[in-house]
C-alpha cells in the first residue's frame, strides 16, 4: 500500500469519527451522556473509598471487641429475669380447654400436669404451683375415658 493510500485511509477514519464530518454538528445528547458517565464514575470512586473506610472501621471495632468478649465477667452482671409462667398459669390457655378433648390435647395446651389422681373410671389432671405476683394457684381437668368431662380453672 502506498504512503498516500495510508494517509487517505487515516484521514477518512479521522473524519468519520469527527463530530464535524460531512458538515454535521455533534449531538448534544451524546455530550450529556458522556458528562453523566464521568459524574457517575466520580460517585462510584467516592463510594468505593467510603466503603473501604467503613470496612476498616468495622474490622478495628471487631478486633477491639474480641478481647473483651474473651475476658471472664467480673462479678454478677446478669440480672435475674422473671420466670416465664408455665402454660397452665396463663388464663387464656384454660379458655381453650373444651369438653370432649383428649388428654393429649389438654397437655398440648396446658402442659404436663403437676400431679395426676386416678380413680377407677376417671383421672384428674392437677395443676398447682406458684404464679408470679399471684401466690399459689391451682386448677384441674377431670377426664372420663380419656376425654375432658370437667374443667376447674384456677382463680386468677
Amino acid at each position: 500500500m502506498s504512503r498516500s493510500a495510508i494517509i487517505a485511509a487515516l484521514a477518512f477514519a479521522f473524519l468519520a469519527g469527527s463530530p464535524l464530518s460531512f458538515g454535521q454538528s455533534r449531538d448534544r445528547r451524546l455530550d450529556d451522556a458522556l458528562l453523566d458517565i464521568r459524574l457517575l464514575k466520580q460517585v462510584v470512586d467516592q463510594q468505593s473509598r467510603r466503603i473501604a473506610e467503613l470496612e476498616k472501621t468495622v474490622k478495628e471495632l471487631r478486633a477491639a471487641a474480641a478481647p473483651a468478649a474473651e475476658k471472664p465477667a467480673e462479678g454478677p452482671i446478669e440480672r435475674a429475669r422473671p420466670a416465664k409462667p408455665a402454660a397452665w398459669q396463663i388464663p387464656f390457655a384454660w379458655t381453650r380447654i373444651k369438653n370432649g378433648m383428649s388428654r393429649t390435647d389438654v397437655e398440648d395446651i396446658l402442659g404436663p400436669p403437676t400431679s395426676v389422681d386416678s380413680v377407677l373410671d376417671y383421672q384428674t389432671l392437677n395443676y398447682k404451683g406458684d404464679a408470679p405476683g399471684r401466690g399459689t394457684i391451682s386448677g384441674s381437668v377431670r377426664l372420663v375415658d380419656d376425654r375432658v368431662a370437667q374443667v376447674n380453672a384456677p382463680d386468677f
